[in-house]
Order: C-alpha cells, then structure tokens, then sequence
C-alpha cells in the first residue's frame, strides 16, 4: 500500500483504537517503520481523539493518554515524561479528524438508510405478496359461494348418477338447471385414472351421435361447473385421453343419469 492509501484506508485510526487483530497491528506497524511520515499522522490523529473525547466527556481509554506521549517521545517532540503534548496545531490539526469522524457517521448512516431502505423493499414484496394471495383466496371463496348458491337455487335439480358395472365406487351428484342452463357436477368418489387421462361429459339424444362435452379430472375440487347442451336425454361419463375424444369409448363408461 502507499502512504495516501494507508491514511484514506481508516488503519491508523482502527489501530490507535485498538480495533485490529494482531496481524493487522503488526501490518500497521511494519507501516509506521517504513514510512515516518506516519507517525506524525498517528499523534495528530490520538491529539484529535483525545481532544474530541474531552469535548463529549468521555472518559478516554486507559493507556491512550500515555501512549500519545510516547509516540511524541519517539519523534522527539519531549525529552521528559512531565513535558505535555504539543498543541501548537490547535484546531487547525482537530477540524480535519472531527471532518473524518462526520464522514464516517454519515457513511454509516447512509449505509443504515440503504439498510432500511432494503427491509422496508423486502417487507413491501412480503406484503404485496400476502395480499395477492389473499386475493386469490377471496376469489376462490367467492367463487365457491356462487356456485353453492346456484345448486341450491330452488330451480336446480338434483340427481344421483348412476354407476356402471365395473365402475361401482363411482358417487356423483348432478345438478341441472334448464331455466339458467348451468350444469353442475358434485364429485364424492371417483375411480382412479392415469396421468395421461380425464374424465369427459357426454350428451345423449335420440337419434343423434354422443356429443362431446367438458373434460376434467376431479383433482382437489367438490362441485364444478359442465357444459349444458339443450335436447340432452342422458347425461354420461367417460374415461378418455387427455385432451378429450370426439366419439366416446364405452368400454370406460363411468355413469349416467336421465334429465
């Protein structure tokens, strides 16, 4: 290092402090000894600490006092023990360590705004979060109360699908409502399916081809809402791949009921 980086770098104060390790007093003092100039700083700066200690009553720490003077002893500013510390610098050679002492107070109180700032960033993120997903919740629930007020509606009917052979644990119940044509189907039990499977909705009328409807896996939800198709004779429920199918395949029809 050079001499103006070690004097910009805080080392000599760290060390008049005694805020460094062993290893890094000794570095100071390695430093001391190649360059003299720096003891001229280190008395100046203990002057200024000692000084600004006395200003704000605070009682100094025990050795400082006797170690300035040794350090003046070095360079040869007092041939006795009795002589007191030079202060022919006066305020002149204080302003420039009361500077250096502000700087770092204000350095250390824009790093705690900056600190702050950053919580105060963080918890704003944790709070718009918590509300979305407070949204989401009120959404859902909203949603759940509209669909409960619609299969209860005095205008909904509700009917009992009927399992087919092979498919026995099959409980649904269908609501129908031809006023608002809204159908809706309330899973209790369904047979299991793969990964790559849905179940799939069909309309049945005389004459007419299964007509495909709403495709869905049942997965975590009670009551959803199915497609309505006008005509509709037999309702059924197919095991189908993913994406659904245009015809449907009756070797896995689940159930039916007649509307």
């Amino acid at each position: 290092m050079t001499i103006e980086e070690i004097r910009s770098s805080g080392l000599l104060e760290y060390y008049i402090l005694d805020l460094l390790s062993e290893s890094e007093k000794q570095e100071v003092e390695g430093y001391l000894q190649e360059f003299p100039e720096l003891r001229k700083d280190k008395i100046d700066i203990e002057n200024a600490l000692h000084k600004y200690a006395s200003a704000m009553g605070i009682e100094p720490r025990q050795g400082v006092e006797q170690n300035i003077l040794d350090s003046i002893r070095q360079m040869g500013g007092i041939k006795t023990p009795s002589e007191p510390p030079s202060t022919g610098t006066g305020l002149g050679a204080l302003l420039p360590w009361l500077t250096g002492l502000l700087a770092l107070s204000l350095i250390i109180a824009a790093y705690s705004f900056f600190n702050l700032r950053g919580e105060l960033n963080q918890m704003q993120a944790n709070y718009a979060d918590a509300q979305a997903k407070c949204d989401s919740l009120k959404d859902e629930q909203n949603q759940t109360i509209e669909i409960l007020r619609k299969v209860n509606n005095p205008d909904s009917r509700k009917l009992i699908m009927s399992p087919t052979p092979g498919f026995q644990e099959t409980e649904l119940f269908f609501y129908i409502n031809e006023n608002s044509q809204e159908n809706y189907i309330q899973i209790r039990k369904l047979p299991l399916i793969a990964d790559n499977e849905v179940f799939q909705l069909w309309s049945l009328k005389d004459g007419v081809n299964p007509i495909p409807l709403s495709t869905f896996t049942g997965d975590g939800t009670h009551i959803i809402p199915v497609d309505f198709e006008n005509g509709t004779g037999t309702y059924a429920i197919t095991i189908e791949p993913k994406g659904g199918s245009l015809t449907p395949n009756l070797t896995k029809l689940i159930c039916t009921v007649g509307v």
